[in-house]
């Protein structure tokens, strides 16, 4: 146990900051460099603009902003303001938007002109950023820090909205004592932050672990880089960013750290941090995320968390050997217990329990779920709070655990969490849709969200089926973000029962995607053609390939299409993400390439609806 004072937030720990460090850059984006001083006074004004439209203590004020400075001010501000901040994706589907800032009753939301404001209902105030009249209104306030009713630890700092099994996202109320708590861990323990260090922030506003990215420095006088949207989604600029900037500190999944690893050419320095987290760590990304780091003496940490224990529960450092989950983090406790709520011994598996500082307040507006997973048990941390993670486990001899897996159907997929109901839901409630089930599966090394439903009726022949696919993704865009929907959808006759007449999602899981379509093999016959086939068959682990079949029906994903952009480039030969996903067969993108050898250029990924379209999300 270390001793936490309660009337510390990161708000209050940025401005000891602002008195040491002021003359250091704080904050990088593009063109813009803020100091400590700098950044200090645009969230006072910011604050001080935010106080005069009437927030109050504990308001819920939606963030709804691309990648900018803007995000980091706006979440300073509105905790100088004494409220919470609510973030809202805007890549969302506007139905997500509008139900999130509507089940967390926000009263204000800070968008930018580039969004469209009308997914937020008539009662909510638009405050947009980079307006000319909020621009010249923020610029006149005061940037002295303004004075508020109290806000200290056991505030409301912000609710973030994560996948949930009855059709809709659920809310997480995390008070400040609890960012306060992990962030004191990984600046003085796991990883260690110095003044120095330059991190670099890849993270989605609605994904949680933004938090250590914007947070960490700012509380030792580091700097915080926040790349831009292209950025985020190209290897090859992450590490031609990372070598110009000097950056020292990246934390991402296992996705995004393969894709970094495709670039050969990538040499971190002496002092590199990775940190690893979101999702499973395979063995493999482990072992190569090490070898390229020991070249130069550079480190890396896998850690554990869900959202309701405030981002990070664990962090242990890699070494030689298998990835485990590593002892908690400062004021931070782990229970594994039976289905009866009894300890389990060393070698026996049972279900991950987390009491501490970092627990959530509560699901917002969720009495009832809130009770369910956050219980006590009078024998275990003394009756205190302990949240059930549905994680399976099992301790080991040396202190740390083995991951066995979910005892309920939520999965992760590149570091999202994702619950199957919630897609499950959407699906029947399609017309046409009679039951619909949702499995994680792997297919051709990577894992991919598959559907299988059953229909209403007669209404579709049999050669419809593919055009309905198509359209059924469509209509889920709607709803859903893009890292939920499935990959494949897979029309059958019936889904699998256990004897008790529920859903066998072990043999659903056995279904496969074989039921791909396939095509007569047409044997490549120009020297692009056969560049591509190699590229592609080695790609997919596969003796050959159709130079007429569609290339995202063999198995493609985000991770391999970049991975082979990245292979091409090493070849002189340049394809843009567009260019790809519109000559979609070896044949076709051959003859692209061929026609326009001397004239192309590289493209940046830009078309975020074609990447929709598609049902492939980077």
């Amino acid at each position: 146990t270390i001793p936490l004072d309660n009337r510390q937030t990161v708000a209050s720990l940025f401005a000891e900051q602002v008195q040491n460090n002021p003359d250091n850059t704080a904050l990088v984006f593009g063109d813009t460099r803020l100091s400590y001083s700098e950044l200090d006074r645009r969230v006072n004004q910011m604050a001080n603009y935010l106080i005069a439209e009437g927030v109050q203590r504990e308001d819920r004020i939606g963030v709804c902003l691309p990648r900018n400075e803007l995000v980091l001010i706006s979440f300073l501000a509105i905790w100088r303001a004494g409220a919470a901040y609510v973030p809202l994706d805007p890549s969302y589907p506007q139905e997500r938007l509008a139900y999130i800032a509507e089940n967390a009753d926000v009263s204000r939301v800070l968008v930018s002109i580039g969004t469209d404001m009308e997914v937020f209902s008539e009662h909510v105030t638009r405050l947009v950023t980079d307006s000319e009249k909020m621009i010249t209104e923020v610029a006149a306030q005061p940037d002295n820090t303004p004075v508020i009713a109290y806000t200290g630890g056991h505030s409301l700092a912000y609710i973030l909205y994560t996948s949930g099994s009855t059709g809709n996202p659920k809310g997480v109320c995390i008070e400040h004592h609890s960012l306060v708590n992990i962030l004191r861990y990984m600046k003085d323990e796991k990883p260690g932050i110095k003044a120095s260090d330059r991190m670099l922030c890849l993270t989605s506003i609605g994904f949680d672990i933004i938090g250590v990215e914007l947070y960490l420095p700012i509380l030792c006088g580091a700097q915080v880089h926040m790349g831009d949207d292209a950025l985020v989604k190209d290897g090859a600029r992450i590490r031609d960013y990372i070598n110009q900037h000097n950056i020292t500190c990246v934390q991402a999944t296992p996705s995004s750290w393969q894709i970094l690893l495709m670039e050969d050419d990538w040499s971190p320095g002496p002092d590199f941090k990775a940190l690893c987290g979101g999702e499973a760590l395979p063995e493999h990304t482990a072992a190569d995320l090490l070898a390229r780091l020991a070249r130069h003496g550079g480190r890396a940490w896998n850690f554990y968390g869900p959202t309701e224990t405030t981002i990070w529960s664990s962090g242990l450092e890699l070494g030689e050997g298998e990835v485990r989950v590593g002892p908690g983090l400062y004021n931070t406790q782990f229970y594994v217990l039976s289905p009866e709520g009894q300890l389990q011994p060393p070698g026996c598996q049972g279900e991950l329990f987390i009491s501490g500082e970092g627990l959530a307040r509560a699901y917002w507006s969720k009495p009832e779920l809130t009770e369910e997973r956050f219980i006590s048990l009078p024998h275990v941390a003394d009756g205190a709070r302990i949240y059930s993670t549905g994680d399976k486990v099992r301790w080991l001899a040396n202190g740390t655990l083995e991951y066995l897996g979910r005892m309920d159907t939520q999965v992760k997929l590149r570091g999202f969490r994702i619950e199957l109901g919630e897609i499950e839901s959407r699906l029947v409630d399609l017309e046409e849709v009679e039951q619909g089930a949702v499995v994680l599966q792997e297919h051709n090394s990577n894992k991919h969200l598959v559907a299988f439903i059953t229909l209403e009726g007669d209404s579709y022949e049999q050669g419809d089926h593919e055009v309905l696919q198509a359209s059924i993704k469509g209509r889920l865009q709607a709803h859903l973000p893009d890292y939920m929907i499935p990959t494949f959808v897979r029309v059958v006759n019936c889904l699998p029962k256990t004897p008790n007449d529920k859903l066998d999602r072990k043999a659903l899981q056995k279904m496969g995607t074989n039921e791909i379509s396939q095509v007569e093999y047409k044997e490549p016959v120009s020297e692009m053609e056969k560049k591509l086939s190699s590229i592609w068959q080695s790609i997919l682990s596969k003796e050959r390939i159709s130079i007429d079949a569609n290339i995202f029906e063999e198995g493609v994903d985000s991770i391999l299409l970049m991975k082979t952009i990245s292979q091409l480039r090493k070849q002189n030969i340049l394809l843009s993400l567009k260019d790809a996903f519109k000559y979609q067969t070896i044949e076709s993108l051959a003859k692209y390439l061929e026609d326009n050898e001397k004239s192309r250029e590289q493209v940046l990924i830009t078309d975020e609806k074609l990447l929709k379209d598609k049902g492939i999300i980077i």
